[in-house]
């Protein structure tokens, strides 16, 4: 089952992660990615919660022998927001075999007694990360 990080230092793993790619500071507008990462693209928002998104990225991320991605939600802030009220960070570690059915589950779940909060309606701006990293834990 896909699960939320709940340790700190998985958390701070995940942000140095995001860090590598992505700067939080920045707005999306003026191109927040590192240079290694300065082309981007944008389009609908609500394209990432897809079966076909999903499936595809799945198939993109076999190509690169990848174990899988990580969910990583930067607004509302994870630590300020979303651990200060559920004990629990709004990013996970998500493997290349899970399904379609257990990734969308996982972002339709309530976080704890405010299903309004589920990262499928809360998420507002979110990042998915894949870091060639044989080590990585993916749930």
């Amino acid at each position: 089952m896909l699960e939320f990080i709940d340790s700190e230092q998985e958390y701070i793993d995940a942000t140095n992660e995001l860090k590598r790619v992505f700067k939080k500071e920045i707005d999306i507008v003026e191109n927040p990615f590192t240079k290694e990462f300065s082309i981007y693209t944008g389009f609908e928002f609500d394209k990432i919660y897809s079966k076909g998104f999903y499936l595809s990225l799945q198939k993109f991320l076999r190509k690169k022998d990848s174990k899988g991605f990580t969910f990583y939600t930067l607004v509302p802030a994870s630590d300020n927001y979303f651990f200060a009220n559920f004990s629990k960070y709004s990013i996970a570690r998500i493997a290349i075999n899970a399904t379609y059915d257990k990734y969308i589950e996982f972002l339709h779940r309530d976080p704890g007694n405010s299903p309004a909060d589920a990262l499928l309606y809360n998420a507002e701006t979110l990042s998915l990360i894949h870091i060639s990293e044989p080590t990585r834990q993916y749930s």
